[in-house]
């Protein structure tokens, strides 16, 4: 049975009394309706989203094994929190809707559209349905992220099912130049690759040059790409620093990354994993780094804004790849780890199974109501008195 596609279209709003986002609802590319948050709601779920994010801080004592049980109880409640607010604020008002699909034996695909990063990298996995069940929990439910600026018109997420033929072929890429805090540690390639079976094979290119990673790229024909090592930020862009023959930085942006690997041998998935020892993870310029590789055609970029022996990203890892291995897709391979994952301790301290971010990319023939377009069709509001910076008159309201 395919399955029937939500889509959640998240826009910018002026409204004084709203939040930063209206949400669109759509469901099979026919808009139905839009709600804008009040903005005291949205900053409850703000200050939430900054303290969830406050636990994969490397110096906080929540990395720990030792922690208390009490502060592992009320990490867990903060875990909660941001997912019943996550509803409340953003999907309460089209529950009689979600519910009916959820009900249904089709699969559903909830589909969060956004031409800005900054609402697809709120930790959806956490959001907890009124029962208190969690979303991520449902096996017939899948999440996607898709960003709506992509340049070219690109193929369904799964569309592509020869490049998995003959097993996964998977490059890691260590890039450590000189004048950066350390990203690399001794054996990393062993304990990320300890996934390796026989549906498995992999290459790595330490000290990584631009040259060496595309003559891989010719040479190898990796379906997977790992690049562990600097991601930098400047203004909205996002960079990459390879090494140079000599040991110096060579930066490039995501643009320039993908249109160079499309003369060779263009990954279906870019893994950017890492950070510097002693920082938070760099979520904002990995985050720029992904949009980038996916609007200029990689189909998928996987944010892991961590570090291998953080608690749970190692075993995390090692499920996804697996999984990919034996020909699972994409989407489907990251929820079976997340479910293992979660599982398992410590998840509460650090639950490293809500840092990973999946971006896909769309163009308006897939997306009929991102930022662009919205505005030429009627869509009605569950709320009253906001409007966007696209033209969407929300004064009315409407029944689902």
């Amino acid at each position: 049975m395919p399955p029937c596609t939500v889509q959640l279209t998240l826009i910018r709003s002026q409204g004084a009394q709203c939040g930063p986002y209206l949400l669109v609802l759509a469901c099979d590319g026919q808009p139905l309706a839009c709600h804008a948050p009040q903005r005291h709601a949205w900053h409850t779920l703000h200050r939430l989203i900054d303290g969830f994010r406050r636990l994969s801080k490397p110096a906080s004592d929540l990395l720990q094994p030792t922690a208390h049980a009490a502060g592992t109880e009320n990490h867990a409640l903060l875990l909660h929190s941001v997912g019943v607010e996550l509803f409340a604020c953003y999907l309460a008002p089209f529950w009689p809707f979600l519910q009916r699909r959820l009900r249904s034996s089709q699969p559903l695909v909830l589909s969060l559209v956004s031409r800005h990063l900054e609402p697809l990298l709120w930790p959806w996995e956490l959001l907890c349905w009124p029962d208190g069940r969690l979303a991520l929990g449902q096996e017939t439910l899948t999440w996607r992220r898709t960003l709506s600026r992509a340049d070219r018109t690109l193929p369904l997420p799964g569309a592509e099912r020869s490049r998995w033929l003959g097993g996964l072929r998977l490059l890691l890429v260590l890039s450590q130049p000189a004048g950066f805090a350390a990203t690399c540690r001794e054996g990393v390639a062993d304990r990320l690759l300890a996934a390796e079976g026989g549906e498995i094979s992999w290459r790595c290119v330490p000290g990584a040059t631009r040259g060496q990673v595309k003559a891989q790229l010719r040479a190898f024909a990796p379906q997977v790409v790992c690049l562990l090592g600097p991601f930098l930020l400047q203004g909205e862009e996002g960079f990459f620093a390879f090494a140079e023959e000599d040991g110096s930085a060579e930066v490039r942006s995501a643009a320039e990354v993908a249109q160079e690997w499309q003369t060779a041998h263009a990954p279906a998935l870019v893994m950017l994993l890492g950070r510097e020892e002693g920082n938070a993870p760099p979520l904002a310029a990995m985050a720029a780094f992904g949009q980038g590789l996916v609007a200029h055609g990689i189909p998928w970029a996987l944010l892991l804004p961590g570090r291998l022996h953080d608690p749970g990203m190692e075993e995390l890892l090692h499920h996804f790849l697996r999984q990919l291995g034996e020909g699972t897709g994409m989407e489907r391979a990251l929820w079976r780890a997340r479910q293992v994952c979660r599982t398992a301790a410590p998840t509460a301290t650090y639950p490293a199974w809500v840092l990973p971010v999946l971006l896909t990319g769309t163009t308006p023939s897939i997306s009929r109501c991102d930022d662009t377009h919205a505005c030429t069709y009627p869509i009605k509001s569950l709320s009253s008195g906001c409007r966007s910076d696209h033209g969407l008159d929300l004064a009315a309201t409407c029944q689902l």
